[in-house]
């Protein structure tokens, strides 16, 4: 189980089943040729984060490629990531995603919190799997690591 803050807010995120990460697995992998080679840049990059022109171009083909995922893939992936994560309200945890409106059940959740969360819990319950996704992409082509 991992726990993480955002804006404030302390998060849960249970795991997803092994279906659900089948599926997310495979909506997402055309997303990864571009990814990891963004992020290895980026992760070998002193103060990355502070250079928007090296983020735009590390991360511009990732953008196209998310641009052109189908809207039911991204609701598929964003509604079953968010549907194994709760958020704590005092001493309760409540659920973040209302399946049946396939909406987030807090105002606060925006699209860039939204965004992170499912990062959150895709790196979480896919990590494993896209590792070796970047070990065997890495093999095939050393110059893009």
């Amino acid at each position: 189980m991992l726990e993480f803050d955002i804006s404030g807010n302390h998060y849960r995120s249970g795991k997803l089943g092994a279906l659900q990460q089948l599926h997310v697995s495979r909506r997402i992998t055309p997303l990864l040729p571009k990814l990891l080679p963004a992020a290895s840049l980026v992760s070998r990059t002193p103060d990355a984060i502070k250079n928007i022109d090296l983020l735009a171009a590390a991360f511009g083909p990732v953008v196209d490629v998310f641009s052109q995922l189908p809207d039911d893939d991204v609701d598929f992936v964003i509604g079953n990531c968010l549907s194994v994560v709760t958020r704590r309200q005092g001493n309760t945890w409540v659920a973040t995603w209302n399946v049946a409106s396939k909406s987030p059940m807090f105002d606060d959740i925006d699209m860039v919190i939204l965004l992170q969360i499912a990062v959150k819990v895709i790196w979480d319950n896919l990590g494993p799997f896209i590792r070796g996704f970047t070990a065997s992409a890495a093999a095939e082509n050393p110059e893009a690591a």
